[in-house]
This record gives structure tokens, C-alpha cells and sequence, in this order.
């Protein structure tokens, strides 16, 4: 009775697009061997119905649930996420809710603004699967949040159906994808992950090593023949195994191919960290050309590849350890993006935020690149005419130059290079505005103009970006001349600190661009001897960078553990005004307890929820464009701050 969709399976390694399906329609998210992921990204292009009546109820509805679609003789008892525009009374209403075992949960009416949708209007409405709640944007602009109040890993189907027609449904991972947290695993610990083997990965741990120490402790990047084997003894191919042995203060790394170990290497850029009774923090990151780990935000060492990276399934992490934390996140790299004509007229540009990585300096001339080209992806086929290179190339951590070029009919031109303005460094964030003029391209890194290049063809042939290299990407956006700055087209990825130092400062001009949200996760001294203070502050562009002489703080509140109070003020031009303390909620930030804090920054009030409860509103009384930086001091421990900009 209703078009078989079944064959349009989200794979993440491709954009897949469903072009004019019949309604209504139900589209798996999941493959064999694949669950659903935070960073997926489903755009719908469609519009409403002409002459919608007044008082419908059910104008159309999206259903994300597991089970069997209801339209296929099966029932879903459970929906992870309803969302439902009603075209009521005449301003309309949005209905979101879940489902469990039949029974619906308590609904959620976002929406205070004029309603989006219009009978016979046209839309672009966007859901975006993230590690804590579902992000919905209408026309490109942020709508509303729905937290998930179940595991969304069992999400299997999306439903649409009502009074609308669809033009087009596309499926991509975008930021490369939201991270997965395992919060206090417990060990011997695995895990089969089937998404290592399809891209890159950044694999973060939190921990603290025993006291005493009395075995290895070890990590496994294994082949498990698809979940068949569980631990190390049974694996026969294990491309990348970590031993870290506080005994001898060596990490020494191995492969083991076809059950046989391979030769040790022991070599560490820097002193052995892992004392007994000692935190760390552990990033391996796997890498088409080898595996590299940071350890406590430096680089440790690197390890190529001797068995395919590709063939990696599983996790497997065991030995004198106690983690708080691991957290797995997939890298997007390499992007190539689509770029339309009025994405490049003369005066746009592209801005790209970003950050090297620690080992940039370690790899080939190539550290990363950014190529402007027509034609298709080199990873698609090759590309016969690039119009702008971009090329930075360390020589070191600190130093290095850029070349730029062009490529025509499958042969470089005129290379040239410059040494002597290099504004990156291994480790640090940027900002690179690539400016398009009808003569040349202007670039800018951190706002400071250091280079141009003379266009040596049509720049209006170019259609296509594309970004790869040793480096992380946060967020893309393309500026026309025709529009205000766009929704990122890439949009960004959360920015994490683990284990950050108490006092904290931390400048992101990111935190001006509403709506921002800010993740802390921590413990209360057990026996606090100073209020605990964070304040989102002015540091006029990081002037006063370690917190010292600031006279603007919109944002600041003040943690009184033994008062159990929560004062919230503004510093304006050096005087305070008026203290606030009403709280939704009772107070539970005691002495000795763990905590997690989420800080939303809106334009017109910061919002503040305590593990998980909304606990308190505070209305600007300076402007929230002004804040730049994140202040943390007091007597407390912080083991996460996660920083999300949705601008």
C-alpha cells in the first residue's frame, strides 16, 4: 500500500538524498552492523498543505522511534521524539512528547514566537541528533531542543506523514559528529564499536592511576571479527595495543597480526606522566596515517600503522586504573563541501574555525591544506582544476611557512611561499576568513590580514571546498553580501577542556555569538574555604587574560556552600549592582558532592540547570555580546567543561 523505503539506509560514509517520496514516509536510520549516532543531521525541504482548517490537530508529524513502522503491519510502541505542528486557533502551537510502551509522556510547547510554518509555505526544517537532546532548526535557524528521555541509540526508524508534501529528505554527519560519553565505566571494560573502522576518531579518557600500581594498564584497539572476540587473549589481530607500566615509566606500543606480536616501541616525546595515585587525561587519535596520543594536552608519541586501521571494531581497556570518564568522538576530516554561486561573489567569504593538532609538526610537508576546485572531490575522482591552495607547513611546533598555488590540467603552477609570517601553532585554535574579490582572495587568520591571492582563472568555476590535513574542525560558514551571516552549513562541534586547572580562564570569542551553552561537570571541596565564582566576563579580546582587572562581568554567580546559596550579579564599568538568589529548586550543590551544571546563554537571560533540574533564570542587565571569556576560581574540581555555540 506504501512505497517500500527500506533501501534508503543512512550510511554516514555518503549524503544520502531521498528525492520526492510518497506519503507518508518511514526511512530506516540503522544498517546491520550500525547504530544511530550523535552528529546525524536529516534535512527535510518540503511544504505545507494549501488551505490547512483551523483547529487540526494533527498537521503533520515527525516520529523517531524503534519497532516496526505502523504502516508496515508493526506498532511503535516506542517514540523517542514526536514532533508535531499544529495549525490551531491562528497563531499555532508546537507539540513535542515521547512514547513509552504505549503510554505518551508529558508534552512540551516550545514555542513563544510567531509560528513557522504557513498553510501552502514552503520550509526547511533540520533535526540534528546530539549526545544530550535532539537540536531542531527551521529555515536555517535554531527552533527548539527536545532532551532524550531514552536511550537514543535505540532509535531505528524516522516517520512523516500529514498534510505536507516533501521535495526532499538528505541524511549527513556534519561537525564530524557529536561525542559519545561513557561516564565511570567500570573495568575490564569493552566495547564493540563499528564505527571506528568507517572514519577517524579522537578516543578520550579521564582517569586516575592506582595506588598501588600492580599490573599493566593497558588499551586495545582490536579486530573482533565483528563482536566475536571480547579480549585480548581471543583477538588475533590487534592493530594498536598500549601498555603503560608505571613500574618500569614506560607506554610501550605493539601490533599483534594474526596472533603474533610484533616489535615494542617505547620512544615518548617528553617525561612519563602516569605516577601512582596521579590523574591523566588520554587522547588517542586514530588517523588514516597513524595513530597519535596526547597525554595531559601534550603530544606523547605516534604509531604507524601496521595492520589497516580500517579493520578496528572494538574497544577494550583493562589493568591499575580507575576512569571517570572516556569519550568517543568521530573526525570529519577530509569535508568537501558544496559551494554555491552566490556563496562566492565578490566581497563574501568563508570562515573556518578550527584548531592544529598537537603532532602537526611530526608529519609531512602537508601539515593541512584547503583547495577551492571545480569538478568533483579528489576523493570522488579527481579534481583536473584547483583555483586557490592553501597550504600551511610546519617545521616545527612554532614555526613553518604557507604556499599557496593553483592547479591546472593536471599540472601545479607557479608555487608561492611565504616564511615569514606563520601565524599557527601546534595545538592552538584558529580562524582563517578566506575573502573572495573580483581580482583576488584575501586572507585573514585570528582578524589580522597576512596574505592575497591573484585569481589565475574564473573563480565563478569554483564549486566545491575541500579541507583535510592534521588539524580538528569546529565550524564552517559561508558570508554573502546578499544575506547577514548564514547558519554554519557545517555547523559546530562542542569544544571540551578535561581536568582544566583551578583557577580557570579560558577566552573563546565564541561565547558572544548567542545561543552558547556551557557544560560543567565537577565536585564540591569537601571542605570549600572560598565561594566557588563563575563568571562569563568581558576580557576585552583577552586583555586581561589571566582574569586580573576585568570591570565588565554580564555574568556572574557566586556559590555559597555553607550559606546554601547561589548569588547571581553584573559588574558593570567596576560597580555591582543587585544580588539575586531566588532558586526554582532547593539547593544540592553541598560540600563533597559531585555535580553537573549546563549554562544557557540566550539574548535575553542566561539559564541554569543542576544535575539535570532547571534551577534558576537570570535576565541580562549587560550586553551578553560582550562576553568573551569563561572565569571558574574557588574550591572546586572540575573534571569536564564542554563549550556548544549553535551560531
Amino acid at each position: 500500500m506504501y512505497p517500500n523505503l527500506e533501501s534508503y539506509v543512512y550510511n554516514p560514509s555518503n549524503f544520502n538524498v531521498i528525492y520526492n517520496p510518497a506519503m507518508p514516509v518511514c526511512c530506516s536510520l540503522v544498517g546491520e552492523k550500525r547504530q544511530l549516532e550523535p552528529g546525524l543531521m536529516i534535512t527535510v525541504l518540503g511544504r505545507c498543505h494549501p488551505y490547512i482548517e483551523q483547529g487540526s490537530t494533527q498537521s503533520f508529524r515527525v516520529d523517531f522511534f524503534n519497532g516496526e513502522c505502523e504502516h508496515y503491519g508493526g506498532g511503535a510502541e516506542n517514540i523517542a521524539f514526536h514532533f508535531n505542528p499544529r495549525f490551531e486557533n491562528r497563531s499555532g502551537m508546537i507539540i513535542m512528547n515521547s512514547c513509552e510502551y504505549g503510554q505518551w509522556g508529558q508534552e512540551i510547547r516550545p514555542f513563544e514566537r510567531p509560528f513557522p510554518f504557513r498553510s501552502g509555505g514552503n520550509f526547511r526544517l533540520t533535526f540534528k541528533v546530539e549526545t544530550e537532546h535532539f537540536e531542531v532548526q527551521i529555515d536555517g535557524q535554531h527552533l527548539c531542543q527536545f532532551r532524550h528521555r531514552y536511550n537514543f541509540y535505540n532509535i531505528r526508524r524516522m516517520h512523516i506523514s500529514g498534510r505536507l508534501d516533501i521535495d526532499q529528505i538528505k541524511f549527513e554527519m556534519v561537525g564530524g559528529g557529536m561525542p559519545r560519553y561513557i561516564m565511570g565505566p567500570q573495568l575490564p571494560y569493552y566495547e564493540y564499536l563499528p564505527q571506528l573502522s568507517e572514519r577517524p576518531h579522537d578516543i578520550a579518557m579521564v582517569g586516575t592511576v592506582r595506588y598501588p600500581f600492580v599490573e599493566y594498564f593497558a588499551i586495545n584497539l582490536a579486530s573482533s571479527e565483528q563482536g566475536r572476540f571480547r579480549c585480548e587473549s581471543e583477538f588475533n589481530n590487534i592493530p594498536i595495543h598500549v601498555s603503560i607500566r608505571a613500574q618500569q615509566g614506560q607506554i610501550v606500543r605493539n601490533t599483534k597480526n594474526y596472533g603474533n606480536w610484533g616489535q615494542e616501541e617505547t620512544d615518548l616525546n617528553g617525561p612519563f606522566e602516569f605516577q601512582p595515585g596521579q590523574r591523566f587525561f588520554l587522547m588517542l587519535s586514530i588517523r588514516p596515517d597513524c595513530f597519535s596520543v596526547q597525554i595531559n594536552g601534550r603530544f606523547g608519541f605516534a604509531y604507524r600503522h601496521r595492520l589497516s586501521w580500517q579493520s578496528i571494531d572494538s574497544l577494550q581497556i583493562y589493568g591499575s586504573v580507575d576512569l571517570s570518564e572516556i569519550r568517543i568522538q568521530p573526525v570529519a576530516l577530509p569535508a568537501c563541501l558544496a559551494i554555491t554561486n552566490d556563496e562566492l561573489l565578490p566581497g563574501s567569504k568563508i570562515v573556518i574555525n578550527g584548531q592544529c593538532r598537537m603532532d602537526v609538526h611530526r608529519g609531512d610537508v602537508d601539515s593541512f591544506r584547503i583547495d577551492l576546485f571545480d569538478g568533483q572531490c579528489e576523493h570522488l575522482g579527481y579534481s583536473k582544476n584547483i583555483a586557490f591552495h592553501f597550504n600551511p607547513r610546519f617545521r616545527g611546533p612554532n614555526h613553518g611557512s604557507i604556499a599557496m598555488n593553483s592547479y591546472r590540467q593536471g599540472n601545479w603552477e607557479h608555487h608561492i611561499e611565504n616564511e615569514y609570517q606563520f601565524p599557527f601553532r601546534a595545538g592552538q585554535r584558529f580562524t582563517i576568513e578566506l575573502q573572495c574579490q573580483s581580482d583576488q582572495f584575501q586572507i585573514k587568520v585570528d582578524g589580522s590580514y597576512i596574505y592575497q591571492f591573484k585569481h589565475r582563472y574564473d573563480y565563478r568555476r569554483i564549486g566545491r571546498m575541500h579541507i583535510d590535513g592534521r588539524l580538528t574542525i569546529d565550524s564552517i560558514r559561508f558570508e554573502t553580501i546578499r544575506s547577514q551571516p548564514q547558519w554554519p552549513v557545517y555547523p559546530p562541534t562542542p569544544r571540551s577542556v578535561m581536568c582544566p586547572t583551578i583557577p580557570y580562564f579560558d577566552y573563546d570569542i565564541r561565547l558572544s555569538q548567542q545561543p552558547v551553552e556551557v557544560f560543567l561537570a565537577g565536585k564540591i571541596d569537601t571542605f570549600p574555604r572560598e565561594y566557588i565564582q563563575i563568571n562569563l566576563v568581558n576580557s576585552e579580546r583577552n586583555r586581561y587574560w589571566n582574569g586580573n582587572g576585568i570591570v565588565n562581568i554580564p555574568v556572574h554567580f557566586s556559590i555559597r556552600p555553607f550559606q546554601r546559596e547561589i548569588v547571581r550579579n553584573t559588574l558593570t564599568a567596576g560597580i555591582w549592582g543587585a544580588e539575586e538568589k531566588h532558586l526554582y529548586t532547593g539547593y544540592s550543590l553541598n560540600p563533597g558532592c559531585r555535580f553537573d551544571m549546563m549554562i544557557r546563554v540566550d539574548r535575553h537571560q542566561v539559564s541554569v540547570a543542576i544535575n539535570g533540574q532547571s534551577a534558576f533564570e537570570y535576565r541580562h542587565r549587560h550586553s551578553p555580546n560582550s562576553i568573551d571569556a569563561l572565569q571558574v576560581t574557588g574550591s572546586i574540581y572540575l573534571e569536564h567543561i564542554r563549550f556548544q555555540n549553535y551560531s
